[in-house]
């Protein structure tokens, strides 16, 4: 993506105060356009009423002179050029390498992204790791939860809420799959 390159103080530049506010406000937009469509800083005569929609008739008019009398825009073969465009903006050639980069750029990303994640991992943050294999079962078994006592006390405590919950919903999943009834844990 381009960004359009204004000065500091280019709304307090004497030309733009010459010229005043609704030329001023042409003229930021035909920049803007340069840059939307890689012009290097031409303007076809057809583009300049589209530059500003709310700009129109003798007031259309008169900015344009204002511009061009202020030297802001100069008169060409077919349209206008904006004076400095590109001292101050990226040409067309520039804004197209510098996409032409962040598209290889962004293809090298996706490539490092696709290929398998462990072993990118290792390859560029610890290339002396080694993968783990993926669980394929839990490593705790929900059955082998016990209620706990207080260090010291030998007294078996009144299970939790929560130990009740879990110990409900193991005896639900294991009656709905009794495969997994008598599974020891991994590990």
């Amino acid at each position: 993506m381009s960004y359009v390159r204004f000065v500091p103080g280019f709304s307090r530049h004497p030309k733009r105060l010459k010229c005043g506010p609704i030329s001023s406000w042409l003229w930021a937009c035909s920049v803007d356009y340069c840059m939307v469509h890689l012009t290097d800083g031409f303007l076809i005569a057809e583009a300049v009423p589209t530059l500003c929609s709310t700009i129109t008739g003798s007031a259309l008019k008169r900015a344009v002179d204002n511009l061009v009398s202020v030297g802001s825009w100069e008169p060409v073969d077919g349209g206008y050029r904006v004076h400095d465009y590109l001292r101050h903006n990226a040409s067309k050639q520039q804004v197209e390498e510098d996409l032409e980069q962040g598209r290889k750029r962004y293809q090298r990303w996706m490539d490092k992204r696709r290929s398998n994640a462990v072993t990118n991992a290792l390859d560029e943050y610890n290339p002396n790791a080694v993968a783990t294999p993926l669980l394929t079962q839990p490593t705790v078994c929900l059955s082998d939860i016990k209620p706990t006592t207080s260090k010291g006390d030998s007294r078996h405590t009144k299970p939790t809420k929560l130990e009740n919950q879990l110990q409900a919903s193991l005896e639900a999943i294991k009656a709905k799959h009794p495969e997994l009834g008598n599974q020891e844990p991994a590990g």
